[in-house]
């Protein structure tokens, strides 16, 4: 990051998930970044594409005075980075987050690392004739998370989950599957609840589950 204006590019930030798989940015994709010694909001960079970054009109720019007390050798910064909205309003959106020290003056990246936990389900119906489900009825069955823990809130590029709980609703995408992104948590009884043709079943866990952030799980029910 250099002392920017608007519209000037900023050091290339390489974006890397905590499984340390390479993510594609998509142009538009915001990062914000936050001063940790102020704790206040410094402003946002858009990514142009081919490893350019700028700061889009209406932001403040940024200057290295403005970071931490403004002469020190050291900043700390945190950056926050959403790569896609929530599914569901029930889910969390795809968060990253990262916070980072570097020399004032000096190159600045993030190791950002995915903050939810994923979900995937596959239903299959594999039996005797006449007592399995058809391709129709899978592919329009719903499944619902329930009691599931939901309360979180997201304050200057920090993380915190709350009490509170609720029923994630898992989106089902013809492409990318049935999937959630939700707040990491250990799970055990009534992992699910999935609907076919208006008729309800518990899906239940025989040991408890560990979701944790960063991490996918697949679910197959048959």
């Amino acid at each position: 990051m250099h002392a920017s204006n608007p519209g000037i590019d900023a050091t290339p930030v390489n974006l890397n998930a905590a499984t340390k798989t390479k993510e594609n940015l998509d142009n538009g994709n915001t990062i914000k970044r936050y001063d940790v010694v102020r704790d206040v909001y410094l402003t946002t960079y858009e990514y142009e594409g081919g490893h350019k970054w700028k700061i889009p009109a209406g932001e403040p720019a940024l200057y290295w005075q403005d970071i931490g007390d403004g002469f020190s050798n050291q900043v700390n910064l945190r950056a926050q980075f959403i790569r896609t909205n929530k599914l569901d309003e029930t889910q969390l959106p795809e968060l990253f987050l990262a916070e980072t020290t570097c020399n004032r003056f000096g190159n600045l990246s993030f190791q950002f690392n995915l903050i939810p936990a994923k979900i995937s389900f596959v239903l299959k119906s594999e039996g005797e004739a006449g007592l399995t489900f058809n391709d129709t009825e899978l592919k329009s069955a719903t499944i619902m998370l329930p009691d599931y823990k939901n309360g979180y809130t997201l304050d200057k590029g920090v993380f915190t989950q709350k009490d509170g709980t609720g029923n994630v609703k898992v989106d089902n995408d013809q492409n990318k599957g049935r999937r959630a992104l939700i707040i990491p948590q250990t799970k055990s009884g009534v992992l699910a609840l999935v609907t076919i043709n208006s008729v309800e079943y518990e899906v239940k866990a025989t040991t408890a589950i560990e979701f944790e952030a960063c991490q996918h799980t697949v679910i197959t029910i048959n």
